[in-house]
């Protein structure tokens, strides 16, 4: 209806608009800007350099047009000519990733967990089956492009715009500005989408940098292609699983070989690597004799984020859709074959990762019930539905 504020909406009285060339390649600087054409044109005000901060979740190397409004920035932004100092960053591609991805697949890893000895459990399997299951980079691709306000004054600051972290946008101000937090007003406006791409702050950082170097009110609006290229992606990754039945084609083995460009090891995090990049604890983990999972991080410089969920959308899709394969090698029905590795007694499982600290099999049996129930999993399924 137009009647809610979002940030693109934000418009205080005698704001000014900036748009922002980024390197094209992850962790590059600025070697030269020629902002001549740029500053000719009628509306542009100002071109400021932004220097990139260590952390890579905050500011990276990028020329700031400033401009009485979105167009004219962008038309100035698009004016000027800048020379990059790339990196080493610039030598890799999906092939490089993909090449190291296998040699770590193939190699030993942290071992996270190691239930039994599957080593010694797969001689004695009746059927074994092998998959390996790759994940790209994902965007998130939110309806609305970053945007965010600051003005910072001598005597305090105003913040205001979508974000997922009000609270990381305040202490960021008081890290540039160096005003006390209780100087640092921060407004939410309601966000067009958030999805985890809105739990960094770095577009604020931004606003906040431009408006304290101009002594002006700033909002920073990034174009689509800006999201796309400067995204804090999902991590990319490859899976090699292996299990195996026994003579009753139950499950007696599990092995999975996990390698991702962890989005931990991206920001420098004193968490483990491996954090929401798999899950150790997670089903059917706790409930297959022999269970072994290892873990290699491989490194890359393309920022990485949380994707919603954030890291069971890779892990739930590959533990469930292996139990799927391993359902049909064992010639059994798939709810039925997961409903029987829970099994009859009610168990709480200890669970230390996303969305723990346990969980109970039987809620988990009444939801794969429920779902199974309301989606007429026992009816034969109509003509071209799988």
């Amino acid at each position: 209806s137009g009647q809610v504020e979002f940030g693109l909406d934000a418009r205080p009285k005698g704001i000014l608009v900036a748009s922002v060339e980024r390197c094209p390649v992850f962790g590059g600087k600025i070697k030269s800007i020629d902002d001549s054409a740029a500053l000719k044109i009628a509306g542009v005000e100002k071109v400021i350099k932004i220097e990139p901060t260590p952390d890579p979740t905050r500011l990276v190397a990028g020329v700031a047009v400033i401009a009485k409004n979105t167009w004219t920035a962008m038309k100035g932004r698009r004016a000027l000519k800048i020379e990059w100092e790339l990196p080493e960053g610039e030598v890799e591609t999906d092939e490089t990733l993909r090449s190291q991805f296998e040699k770590n697949i193939n190699s030993n890893g942290e071992v996270l967990r190691n239930d039994g000895d599957v080593d010694t459990a797969w001689p004695n399997c009746k059927k074994i089956h092998e998959a390996v299951y790759e994940a790209p980079f994902l965007a998130h691709a939110p309806m609305e492009p970053m945007n965010y306000i600051a003005d910072v004054r001598a005597d305090g600051a105003d913040l205001w715009g979508p974000t997922q972290v009000p609270g990381s946008a305040m202490g960021l101000a008081a890290a540039i500005t160096g005003l006390t937090p209780d100087k640092i007003k921060v407004r939410m406006t309601r966000v067009g989408g958030g999805f985890g791409r809105r739990l960094m702050a770095d577009y604020a950082c931004e606003a906040i940098y431009l408006s304290k170097e101009l002594g002006k009110p700033v909002q920073v609006v990034w174009t689509r292609e800006d999201d796309m290229q400067h995204d804090f992606y999902r991590p990319s990754g490859m899976f090699k699983m292996k299990a195996g039945l026994d003579g009753e084609n139950k499950l007696a083995a599990w092995h999975i070989k996990a390698t991702t460009t962890s989005r931990y090891a991206f920001r420098g995090s004193s968490d483990p690597s491996y954090k929401t990049e798999v899950f150790p604890d997670g089903f059917p983990a706790g409930f297959v004799p022999n269970f072994k999972m290892e873990y290699l991080p491989v490194a890359s410089k393309v920022p990485r984020g949380a994707w919603r969920a954030p890291g069971h959308n890779i892990t739930a899709w590959l533990d469930q859709s292996f139990i799927d394969e391993m359902a049909h090698l064992a010639g059994k029905d798939p709810i039925a074959f997961r409903l029987a590795l829970l099994g009859e007694e009610d168990k709480e499982m200890p669970y230390e990762d996303h969305g723990g600290p346990f969980y109970k099999t039987s809620r988990l049996k009444n939801v794969i019930k429920l779902a199974a129930e309301k989606s007429n999993w026992s009816s034969p399924a109509p003509k071209g539905v799988f």
